[in-house]
Parts: C-alpha cells; sequence; structure tokens
C-alpha cells in the first residue's frame, strides 16, 4: 500500500502512528505484527529505539510460539498417521503367521499320512 493510501486510512481511523515489525523465525518471516497510536496521543512521533526493541523482541516470542504449536500439531498428526500404520502392518504380519501356520499344520498332517502309510 502507497504512503499517500496508508495516511488516509489512518486518518479515517483516527490513527496517528503506527508500528510494523516481522514475525520472524529462524531467520525467515512467517507474518507481521502492528500497533498504533490513537486520538488519544499527543503528536506524531517515530517510535523510539527502546519501544520498537521490545515489540520486535515480544513479535519474536510469538512468531516462535505459533510455530512451535504449528510444529506440535504436526507431530500429533504424524503420530496418529503411524499409529494407523502400525495396526495396519501388525494385522498384516499376524494374517501371514496365521497362513504361514495353516501351511505348516497341513504339512505335518501329509507327512503324518506319509510316515503311516496312508497316503
Amino acid at each position: 500500500m502507497g504512503a499517500s493510501l496508508e495516511k488516509s486510512h489512518m486518518d479515517a481511523a483516527g490513527l496517528k502512528s503506527s508500528l510494523i515489525v516481522p514475525l520472524r523465525v529462524g531467520g525467515k518471516v512467517i507474518g507481521a505484527a502492528s500497533m498504533c497510536s490513537g486520538k488519544g496521543s499527543l503528536d506524531r512521533r517515530p517510535w523510539d529505539t527502546v519501544t520498537v526493541a521490545q515489540f520486535q523482541s515480544a513479535a519474536d516470542v510469538f512468531a516462535n510460539a505459533i510455530m512451535r504449536k504449528q510444529s506440535d500439531e504436526e507431530i500429533h498428526s504424524l503420530k496418529e498417521r503411524l499409529e494407523v500404520e502400525n495396526r495396519y502392518l501388525r494385522q498384516e504380519v499376524k494374517l501371514e503367521h496365521s497362513h504361514k501356520e495353516r501351511g505348516l499344520s497341513q504339512l505335518r498332517g501329509i507327512a503324518a499320512r506319509i510316515r503311516d502309510g496312508k497316503a
């Protein structure tokens, strides 16, 4: 947005000044945080460096919290997927084992008949 358009929006909203800082995680910008001074402020003055630094620190904490939440959700999703796959594989192993047991049982029966001369 151009500066003049931004100024007209701020004037219309009764805002005197705004501060916008990036939400950064590991050097990557994932969004922005902003704060404004409004009608109660005495004048339009630049934000002092201490306020900017403190607001940036707060924004960094917030950005890290967002990323942590997203990571936790991804871990939960992957864990659920792994549990589903684990159940499926356990059923497959159980089925495979059952088929082998049935086959061995049949072979034992054939071997017994051969041994007894009934085959």
